[in-house]
């Protein structure tokens, strides 16, 4: 009887182990304050019925690539992005970069993906105070021009 595959637990990257870096205007630092990142890919989709067909078929129509970060307010970049754009009319050059880099997943190596052209939808907060003991937190969402994939992790060998 031969043994039935199984995934490797330590193959369940870790998303704390991420390295996320931002780019502002050539100005480049570690993003040490972040709680959480997400970067996706947004397939948009339009119906496509057909006479004589009960099942409708769907075809790919555009994509977007919206972003969203939420981490303690110790820094300054956000409401620099924001002068900048007040004062100039020009919102500045933003890339997210994040790579996953879980060491107990060394079977299927790194992963970096680069979120480039970056621009904020939505508020940004630019002060905040509150009677309880709570940390300043700021959540910051917006969209990608374009991205790439400078390392892609591996697939294991058990799922081949």
């Amino acid at each position: 009887m031969m043994r039935r595959a199984e995934m490797n637990p330590g193959d369940a990257i870790l998303a704390k182990e991420a390295d996320v870096l931002v780019t502002v205007d050539n100005i480049r630092i570690k993003w040490l304050t972040l709680l959480e990142l997400e970067i996706n890919y947004d397939v948009k989709t339009k119906e496509v019925p057909a006479v004589g067909n009960t099942v409708n078929g769907y075809k790919v129509s555009g994509v977007g690539i919206p972003w969203s970060a939420r981490g303690y307010k110790v820094d300054s970049v956000a409401q620099d992005a924001v002068q900048k754009y007040i004062e100039t009319g020009v919102f500045p050059e933003i890339t997210i970069q994040c790579t996953n880099d879980d060491p107990a997943a060394a079977e299927i190596g790194r992963s970096t993906v680069v979120a480039n052209g970056c621009v904020f939808n939505g508020n940004v907060l630019l002060a905040k105070a509150a009677s309880n003991d709570d940390f300043v937190e700021q959540s910051l969402s917006g969209f990608a021009r374009s991205v790439t994939f400078p390392e892609k992790q591996r697939t294991p060998g058990y799922m081949l």
